[in-house]
């Protein structure tokens, strides 16, 4: 499983602060998407939806869901997969495989979006002394955004210098 979202913090940085490590979401993907699409002729994120999704019998038995995503929904850096974070799980006696983007490569996606709550995730990181800010300039810079959101990401950034 691929996990893109906020929570996946909790693979590069496990005591992250509490704001920033809790949340009833956990937005993901399979690994082999594309080729398990092929074969099956249907979305995985579809499936992971119906089976682990909000008001599933998955979330409200563990109290938190999976949102299936793809491979486009994060706007990453194009060579985070050279960062990245994996780890194996046992899922109920069966080895999971989890792939995270890297802590920096996270926040410069939430960057992109910078909605109030990426502002939040970001800020808590930042004052937790986690984030190194010209090394998360360099990582927003590196994806391809229109220059409006890269700019706005940037003077978000520079504001928590201050």
């Amino acid at each position: 499983m691929v996990v893109i979202g906020s929570q996946a913090v909790l693979a590069t940085l496990p005591q992250a602060p509490f704001t920033a490590r809790t949340s009833v979401e956990i937005d993901a993907y399979p690994g082999n998407a594309e080729e398990w699409e092929a074969q099956h002729g249907t979305e995985a994120s579809e499936v992971v939806n119906a089976l682990f999704g909000y008001r599933s019998t998955f979330h409200e038995t563990h109290g938190f869901y999976i949102d299936g995503v793809d491979d486009s929904t994060a706007s990453l850096p194009p060579d985070w997969r050279e960062r990245q974070t994996v780890r194996v799980v046992d899922c109920y006696g069966r080895a999971v495989r989890i792939v995270t983007p890297e802590l920096h490569d996270i926040v410069a996606s939430k960057l992109c979006r910078l909605d109030p709550k990426d502002e939040r995730f970001t800020t808590v990181l930042h004052d937790a002394g986690h984030l190194d800010l010209t090394m998360l300039e360099q990582r927003v810079r590196a994806i391809n955004l229109p220059a409006a959101v890269r700019e706005r990401a940037i003077r978000f950034l520079r504001s928590l210098q201050g």
